[in-house]
């Protein structure tokens, strides 16, 4: 079996490891995004709220998500807010009711309770596992 040029070798392991820290980071990520909504779920407040309208990107044209702008109350005031975790299609409809947690100290720290499994975690643990693995076997076997 012929021996492979070092720039080969050196470009498949440069692959391995950007692919393996692009992993590590997505699952980084989710770690922190899950960790942030078990705190607001313990400490936060859960009210209702409405959906009033579904924005776009404005600034990113090749953003074709939808996030939902969610209205609702807390003792102190009642607040208008995007939500930033958009998504297409779209997982909330204009005028819809859902139930959030916010944190009472800083009302604009909010998540929408998921009508299904959270699929923002997922994704990023998906993304994660994919690129973690596809980077270690390119390092492993390269």
């Amino acid at each position: 079996m012929p021996l492979r040029p070092p720039e080969e070798i050196l470009a498949k392991l440069v692959l391995g490891l950007a692919c393996s820290a692009a992993g590590l980071i997505s699952l980084k990520a989710a770690r922190q995004l899950y960790r942030h909504r078990a705190h607001l779920r313990e400490t936060g407040v859960l009210t209702g709220g409405t959906v009033i309208r579904l924005d776009k990107n404005l600034d990113d044209k090749e953003d074709i998500k939808l996030y939902p702008v969610v209205r609702f109350a807390t003792p102190q005031e009642s607040l208008t807010l995007r939500y930033e975790h958009g998504r297409y299609p779209a997982e909330f409809a204009h005028g819809q009711q859902v139930e959030l947690f916010y944190n009472p100290e800083n009302p604009r720290d909010f998540f929408i309770v998921p009508t299904g499994p959270d699929e923002d975690v997922w994704s990023l643990v998906v993304f994660g596992v994919i690129f973690l693995g596809s980077g270690l076997y390119i390092w492993l076997f390269a």
